[in-house]
């Protein structure tokens, strides 16, 4: 999971990424085809569940396609927003 494109958050040689279109449209656009195996894209407020963990991302305003991402499990609730 990617909170934005910046350099100091998105950087290559990942397996497999989430992250908005927008986000993942910058790391090709600076990095290529070298920048991850896999990527899968997901809009603010689209929910992903996987097992019994439910991620969410929020618009985080800093850059274009930043995202604040909450991770859930539980009732438990984790939110990195990046800058």
């Amino acid at each position: 999971m990617i909170t934005h494109g910046h350099s100091d958050h998105a950087r290559p040689g990942h397996g497999a990424l989430l992250a908005t279109q927008e986000t993942l449209d910058m790391m090709r656009l600076r990095l290529w085809r070298q920048f991850c195996r896999s990527t899968q894209a997901i809009k603010y407020g689209e929910e992903l569940r996987l097992g019994e963990v439910t991620i969410k991302f929020h618009p985080a305003g800093h850059v274009l396609g930043s995202a604040q991402i909450a991770v859930s499990c539980e009732g438990t609730r984790v939110v990195a927003s990046g800058d």
